[in-house]
């Protein structure tokens, strides 16, 4: 019993300590895309609610981020358009700052076949972005044309 109780006390202090102890999991893409997926839910229902937010861990994540092959400037491409994302004041300038944060994601995820992401282009705007699923949800027009824009790739997963 002695022994149990040794063990169960050894088990319960480990526990308090593996969270610190443990090495943080690498950042990837897909990490940040989770992220950029809460930016353009916002974007295309017309608020900045939580955008900020999730504008700064991107640019923080991706600051961490092991770049993929064959996109060695992703990560700073991605910090900085995040950080722009994050400082807009309006609505508008968040939506413009999307797109320099768009562009280098779309480009890997089109590049790499990412799965359960759909690349989506809308020539109204000129500028693409990324969502988990159809249908199709315009983060540059919102309400005022939320299904506007052209499949340009989807994992078939995605639909």
């Amino acid at each position: 019993m002695t022994s149990s109780r040794s063990v169960l006390s050894l088990i319960l202090a480990l526990s308090t300590l593996a969270p610190s102890a443990r090495a943080a999991a690498p950042v990837t893409v897909q990490t940040v895309v989770a992220d950029y997926a809460k930016v353009h839910d916002a974007l295309a229902r017309d608020t900045l609610e939580g955008v900020p937010e999730a504008a700064g861990r991107i640019a923080d994540g991706a600051a961490k981020m092991r770049a993929p092959e064959g996109f060695a400037d992703l990560p700073k491409q991605v910090v900085e358009g995040a950080k722009a994302v994050a400082a807009a004041k309006d609505i508008k300038a968040a939506r413009a700052a999307f797109k320099s944060l768009s562009t280098p994601l779309v480009a890997w995820a089109l590049a790499s076949k990412a799965p359960n992401l759909v690349a989506i282009h809308c020539s109204m705007a000129n500028a693409s972005w990324l969502q988990a699923s159809l249908p199709i949800r315009n983060p540059y027009y919102g309400a005022s044309m939320l299904a506007c824009g052209e499949v340009l790739a989807a994992a078939s997963s995605a639909h």
